[in-house]
């Protein structure tokens, strides 16, 4: 088949290298280039294809090769090039012909000469083509002359199916249409109820027969295709190669309005004797008129009826005209229409009033009698003028017009305005109910869904062809609340919320970290306030010391010192033996003790000031020191009882827990009057450590003590001390029955918790 300017193009370009290396045949007198061959990569491809088979035959995937070939045959079409050879043929592109420098492919052409009938021997490489294989003719060599080949008659199947591409063909049947164009006419032909295309080169056969159209013919023509981009067989075609190819049978019979009157729905209905491609005459109101297509309406039946070309500008109709058509029965759309028509108009009249029915009506009426095998009643509207209801749902622009697509009662509908501008903009809003006044095109749905059982095509969808905007109309507008509205407030209530979550967030961590600030304040203040406290009856205990032991005794080493200095000034005065020189020995006696008392009793409050005695002491070691240390000089016995595993407690936690054991045994010694005061020391397995200081004194009755309030922090440094450690701590006692002091710190205080001291 003869391919477009931009396929032949696109060969040019692909074929161009092997136009660079192919082989030069001479042709008649004419020189040709005659370039170096270069070698292929597979030996395979060397060896040019002698036949035409050989080409047909070859793999689709080995068409790109550009495998080289030598092949002979008979000229059975010019233009386009075909050469046939027995029952095989192809298709030649003669346009890239190697040609010396001022020559044309044309002139070569024209002087060998070539003719139909003509053997020729031709050079070149295989092309993809658009649908089967063709070769690109480097160059062409004239054998001599042959008869040509037989025309074969295919079955209209074979050839709808693909076969006898650049065969010649016998073919019979009705010419529904001639077109004319500038270099060619086209001839709408239909054989055994399928249409297919018939061309004829002007050059071969400038005027055609008149009355061609509804004549039985007879045609000669070699096959050609129709194909995709994708290079698939869509139909089939002839093309005629000369004049002698066309040969009229029988002419009409009748002239298109003399023909029997069929009704508007009956005109592909069921008759005796069936048309074989010939024309229908009919009649109707019309409803719709667009572009050389016209719908006519009878009662509930409505046609569409496609006018033969120039036709539409011989006669201006408009919707109320009667008319008659005489045109041809087409099903191509799976429903009864009329192509390649002829109209008159018979008179004129208001147009037909729109039927009222919904889409899901006409749905499920067919639906119901297709199932059934039966005839449709009232029928598909197909057709039709109709009005309906319908909730726009979408609106899209294309090049067939706007679309609108619309539901009702869970049906979804479409509404087509056929002459709308892309660029006009639609003023409707989505949502909206819509009054729709339209043609009925219903679509059918494909060949596979067919019923088995009873033959009958189901309808897939409904569309309405509308005439003009104004046969739309809004009945109701959306409510304000879309659900694009709906959206966007849900959106911004959820920003909202996201940012209301966000400040709640942000104000309950900065209020944790504001109370937390207010709490370590307060538990500063606390702390400061408790510090001073300790620190001020630490300070008065220490000055009542030092009032009670060291003030005293320098107080007594003074005086004792003063009596001496008055006996010396007595010796001086009074010159001579006296008793006076053994009482200053006595005297610097007592001075001397008295010195020395007060340096035990100095020694023992710096001792009481530290929690371990040195650097390097265990918590036992220190103990025993303490326990000894406060017991010398008193009636009362101090007993000690210490697990030895207490030893591994850390140095800070020990240090608490001596001036604890302190404060509880020198509380005893001078509030109770203790006859005996046991100090144990416990460790458990976990690690912790507890601590008990028991003495069978004079007790008292908890709560009544005195506490900071009046001086007295003895009892509650000692709970501080504990409970700071993260332990706890507790007193009992009982009037005459002695009093008990008990605390412990847990296992795993490997440091002080924040804000704990560490007395050491």
């Amino acid at each position: 088949m003869l391919s477009n300017p931009s396929d032949l193009a696109r060969r040019a370009v692909v074929s161009l290298a092997s136009m660079l290396c192919g082989i030069g045949l001479a042709v008649g007198p004419w020189p040709v280039a005659r370039p170096v061959v270069a070698a292929p990569d597979d030996e395979f491809d060397t060896a040019p294809l002698r036949t035409i088979p050989e080409v047909l035959a070859l793999p689709v995937e080995q068409f790109e090769r550009q495998r080289p070939v030598v092949v002979r045959g008979v000229v059975t079409l010019l233009q386009p090039l075909v050469i046939q050879n027995g029952d095989d043929a192809i298709y030649v592109d003669h346009t890239q012909l190697h040609v010396d420098r001022g020559q044309h492919w044309r002139d070569i052409l024209d002087s060998l000469p070539l003719a139909l009938g003509a053997e020729v021997e031709v050079t070149g490489v295989v092309d993809p083509g658009g649908y089967a294989p063709w070769v690109i003719m480097h160059s062409i060599k004239r054998l001599g002359e042959q008869p040509l080949p037989e025309p074969v008659s295919l079955d209209i199947a074979q050839l709808f199916a693909g076969e006898g591409m650049g065969r010649r063909i016998r073919a019979s049947g009705v010419v529904q249409a001639v077109l004319e164009h500038p270099k060619r006419w086209s001839l709408a032909f239909e054989s055994a109820s399928r249409r297919f295309n018939v061309t004829i080169a002007k050059a071969v056969m400038p005027e055609l027969p008149a009355g061609l159209v509804d004549a039985d013919v007879e045609v000669v023509g070699v096959g050609k295709t129709f194909r995709n981009t994708r290079g698939e067989f869509v139909a089939p075609g002839l093309y005629l190669a000369s004049g002698d190819d066309l040969r009229v049978t029988r002419e009409p019979s009748q002239g298109p309005f003399e023909l029997p009157l069929t009704p508007l729905g009956s005109i592909a209905r069921y008759r005796p004797k069936p048309l074989g491609g010939h024309r229908v005459r009919t009649s109707g109101v019309v409803s719709f008129v667009s572009q050389g297509t016209l719908f006519l309406q009878d009662g509930i039946g409505g046609v569409q009826v496609d006018l033969a070309p120039h036709e539409e500008a011989t006669m201006a109709f408009e919707p109320g005209d009667r008319i008659e058509v005489a045109g041809f029965p087409d099903m191509t759309t799976g429903i009864g229409a009329v192509t390649w028509a002829v109209a008159r108009r018979l008179s004129r009249g208001e147009p037909p009033p729109p039927l009222r029915v919904q889409p899901g009506h006409i749905l499920r009426v067919n639906d119901a009698h297709s199932q059934e095998g039966s005839v449709a009643r009232p029928g598909s509207y197909d057709g039709c003028l109709v009005r309906c209801r319908g909730k726009l749902e979408a609106i899209n622009a294309g090049s067939g017009g706007t679309l609108l697509t619309l539901t009702e009662d869970g049906t979804a509908f479409t509404a087509r305005l056929a002459d709308s501008d892309r660029d006009e903009r639609v003023p409707f809003v989505l949502r909206s109910e819509l009054e729709i006044t339209g043609i009925v095109q219903a679509e059918r749905r494909p060949p596979a869904d067919l019923d088995s059982l009873r033959g009958s095509t189901r309808l897939a969808q409904v569309g309405l062809l509308v005439r003009d905007p104004s046969d739309i109309r809004v009945v109701r507008l959306p409510p304000w609340w879309t659900p694009g509205r709906l959206a966007a407030a849900a959106g911004v209530l959820g920003i909202l919320a996201a940012a209301s979550a966000v400040w709640v967030t942000f104000l309950r961590r900065e209020v944790a970290r504001q109370t937390a600030r207010a709490i370590a304040e307060e538990s500063a203040r606390q702390q400061a306030a408790l510090d001073y406290d300790i620190t001020l009856r630490e300070r008065n205990k220490l000055a009542g010391n030092l009032h009670d032991t060291a003030l005293q005794t320098v107080t007594g080493i003074a005086f004792q010192l003063k009596v001496c200095e008055a006996k010396e000034r007595d010796r001086v005065t009074n010159p001579g033996p006296s008793a006076g020189d053994d009482d200053v020995g006595r005297h610097l006696g007592v001075a001397r003790k008295m010195v020395e008392h007060a340096a035990d009793q100095l020694r023992g409050t710096v001792w009481s000031l530290r929690s371990l005695p040195n650097e390097g002491r265990t918590f036992s070691d220190a103990l025993h020191e303490l326990v000894g240390r406060l017991g010398a000089g008193h009636d009362a016995r101090v007993q000690l009882v210490f697990d030895p595993h207490a030893d591994a407690i850390p140095a800070y936690v020990a240090g608490n827990l001596i001036l604890v054991v302190q404060e509880a045994v020198h509380n005893a010694l001078h509030h109770a009057s203790p006859r005996r005061i046991d100090v144990t020391v416990e460790s458990d397995s976990a690690g912790g450590v507890s601590i008990e200081v028991r003495d069978d004194g004079t007790g008292f009755e908890v709560g009544t003590q005195a506490g900071p309030r009046h001086g007295h922090f003895g009892l509650a440094g000692m709970r501080e001390r504990v409970e700071r450690l993260g332990g706890w701590f507790e007193i009992d006692s009982t009037p005459g029955e002695g009093t008990r002091v008990r605390g412990g710190v847990p296992a795993g205080l490997a440091t002080p918790a924040a804000g704990v001291h560490v007395y050491e």
